[in-house]
């Protein structure tokens, strides 16, 4: 009502908040991912182009549906470079002499740690608010990395595992009909192994 041609803006900056997600600048990042949150919670992330020749509009209408095209190019887009940042998160690991014991240290940097909340609130924002067909690309990309990757289980292994928990808060059904059957089969070869 006050800025009605502000929907036009909202793909752009979208795609403009695409190169903040960056593993080299945690601040860049983590307000690139809040901003991301924010529109997808208000943005449903849904392919009208369909609609175009279909439905009478108006120009400015017919191009948001032009536009709305690209929702799931730009999921895959952030899910890969999330993938990334998962792929560079490393925990930092020491030894600290106390007295005669030695003890190992293993702890998150807190950077990290914020980076993950970020990382699995995008997605959730994003998967909550999306058409079932973008869900769906977005589930098969998820389920190929996490079962095409070894991660270390303290920081990066959390961070996928929270981003496979927000895809099954969301669709609790296809999300385990994707992985459960991949677990169990792992599980059965490490199991008959001799």
């Amino acid at each position: 009502e006050r800025f009605p041609e502000g929907r036009a803006h909202v793909f752009n900056l979208l795609m403009l908040a695409l190169p903040g997600i960056d593993p080299n600048d945690f601040q860049k990042m983590l307000s690139s991912s809040l901003l991301i949150s924010a529109i997808a919670s208000l943005v449903p992330f849904v392919d009208c182009s369909s609609a175009l020749g279909h439905v009478e509009m108006r120009e400015d209408e017919a191009e948001l549906c032009r536009m709305t095209s690209q929702f799931e190019d730009f999921v895959v887009q952030l899910l890969d470079r999330f993938f990334l940042l998962i792929e560079n998160s490393a925990i930092h690991q020491g030894s600290v002499d106390l007295g005669r014991i030695g003890v190992e240290l293993r702890r998150g940097d807190s950077h990290e740690v914020l980076m993950s909340a970020g990382i699995t609130g995008s997605i959730h924002s994003i998967l909550s608010h999306c058409s079932p067909q973008i869900f769906e690309v977005a589930l098969d990309k998820l389920f190929r990395f996490a079962t095409s990757h070894v991660f270390e289980n303290v920081l990066a292994g959390k961070m996928c595992g929270d981003m496979c928990g927000a895809s099954s808060k969301v669709d609790p059904i296809n999300t385990l009909n994707r992985f459960i059957p991949h677990i169990t089969s792992t599980i059965e070869s490490i199991l008959q192994d001799p």
